[in-house]
């Protein structure tokens, strides 16, 4: 399945926004070369705004949508750098995309975008759309009484329904162009894709030696892991827990008097279920707080509590079976790799974990614990 050719992959632009922003565009554009005219604009619309009513945002309805005729859409990406903005005069809509990959949200962004759609367009109707891979909501409260929640998994249907639908009207190339951008989906950004459990299951059935494996590869990522365990050393409260290059693992002792934290399955072999992790992936570097595998009911426990507790927690969407952020703040990305010498990079690792110290540790800690006191 890696084997098969891939022009995403070839490119190495699978997990850029910007890339994905771009060809969302020309797939929402019903004059592009794709020759769907609207078929997928009134399709992603209609979802959105079906969306919209269950959540009580705005007023379009996907009846709205069916009684637009959308051929005089304009789409553009980075305008008023909104990252996908459809306008439509005749229609009366705009639409603004914030579409969101690895990054999380900065400053208050959101509102800065509602607020240039409301000054720019004041005779359109608006809608707003927050674009992820899990289809979370926006952190922020008011944000996410305006913006519309959307996955890249509602992506991947939707094309791989137009693909089925519009078969025998398709070019050839643009069929394999479809098929390869929903393979790049499935297999880098959704995590319940086959490649994605059949990974699952290899790693599960040979964990030691692909931990061994990935703690031999000489690059960056092992500097960086050496740099995250040297500043946490000086971090009193965290002990280190079962960890190797890509997923650096932390606890908090306090949590190991709460038994039912203790009873994790498929995962470390501490068996807790509650662990900070900084995740090291290539060119991009976040410390999250995990929420594993375990029992139905204390997992659902630590859900609700994070989504009634709120900031500096966060649980949005839907808590599935497995891995589940409910508490996550970005270190690196992009640029900040291009330091030959790591100087920079371990000021901003350094930063980032005072931060984390000052605001939010203890709170996270204390709120838990204190639920099952």
């Amino acid at each position: 399945m890696l084997a098969e050719f891939n022009l995403f992959q070839v490119l190495g632009i699978e997990t850029n926004e910007l890339r994905h922003s771009a060809f969302l565009a020309w797939l929402l554009d019903p004059n592009a070369s794709h020759r769907l005219g609207v078929y997928f604009l009134r399709k992603f619309l209609s979802l959105a705004a079906a969306r919209a009513s269950a959540y009580e945002i705005g007023t379009i309805t996907p009846f709205s949508v069916d009684s637009w005729g959308l051929e005089s859409s304009r789409v553009d990406t980075e305008r008023h750098h909104i990252d996908i903005l459809i306008t439509d005069e005749e229609d009366g809509v705009v639409v603004a995309i914030e579409n969101k990959i690895y990054s999380p949200e900065h400053g208050n962004q959101l509102a800065r975008y509602r607020q240039t759609v409301e000054r720019t367009y004041p005779g359109l109707s608006p809608l707003y759309i927050f674009l992820t891979v899990d289809g979370d909501q926006p952190y922020g409260e008011e944000d996410a009484s305006y913006y519309v929640p959307m996955s890249y998994g509602d992506i991947a249907e939707m094309i791989t329904q137009t693909l089925e639908d519009r078969s025998t009207s398709l070019a050839v190339d643009v069929q394999a162009a479809l098929k390869q951008y929903v393979g790049t989906l499935r297999r880098r950004l959704l995590s319940d894709s086959e490649i994605q459990q059949l990974a699952r299951g290899i790693y599960f059935s040979h964990k030691t030696a692909i931990d061994l494996i990935i703690d031999a590869i000489p690059d960056t990522r092992g500097e960086i892991r050496s740099i995250i365990e040297s500043v946490m050393a000086s971090v009193g409260e965290l002990d280190q827990d079962e960890s190797n290059k890509s997923f650096i693992r932390y606890f908090d002792p306090r949590w190991d008097r709460v038994s039912q934290l203790g009873q994790g399955k498929r995962w470390t072999k501490s068996g807790r279920m509650l662990l900070f992790e900084f995740r090291n992936l290539e060119r991009n570097l976040s410390l999250n707080l995990v929420l594993g595998p375990g029992p139905g009911v204390t997992r659902q426990r630590v859900f609700d509590l994070a989504q009634r507790h709120g900031e500096p927690l966060r649980a949005h969407g839907r808590l599935g079976e497995s891995w589940k952020f409910i508490y996550s703040k970005q270190i690196l990305s992009g640029r900040d790799y291009d330091d030959p010498e790591l100087g920079s990079i371990r000021k901003k690792v350094e930063t980032a974990v005072a931060e984390f110290r000052e605001h939010d540790l203890n709170v996270i800690v204390e709120a838990i614990a204190a639920d099952f006191a």
